[in-house]
């Protein structure tokens, strides 16, 4: 899993949070928002930053919560590009997984 993949954007000193199985209950909550933009690309991104683990990432906690239909339907979804780069970017790390 390649980190450098991630398109440069203005907001460099945003700490980055680091994700855990965890947190999928906090994400999938953010992910149904969806009155909210901000919290859905955070939703993904964090699901993505989880997958982009080197070592063991948690594939079957993350298929198990139910996301990857969502994560399908974001991309069929042509109204936000750096959303549909997210869940790319995580449907790319689950794919890659053994």
């Amino acid at each position: 899993n390649n980190n450098t993949m991630a398109p440069s954007n203005n907001s460099s000193n945003v700490q980055r949070r680091i994700y855990s199985p965890a947190d999928i209950p906090e994400l999938m909550e953010l992910l149904h928002r969806q009155d909210n933009a901000q919290s859905c690309l955070e939703a993904v991104r964090g699901f993505r930053r989880m997958l982009s683990i080197e070592k063991n990432p948690p594939v079957e906690a993350v298929l198990s919560s139910g996301v990857m239909p969502i994560l399908i339907q974001i991309l069929a979804n042509g109204n936000n590009e750096l959303l549909q780069f997210e869940a790319c970017w995580a449907l790319t790390n689950i794919a890659s997984t053994d």
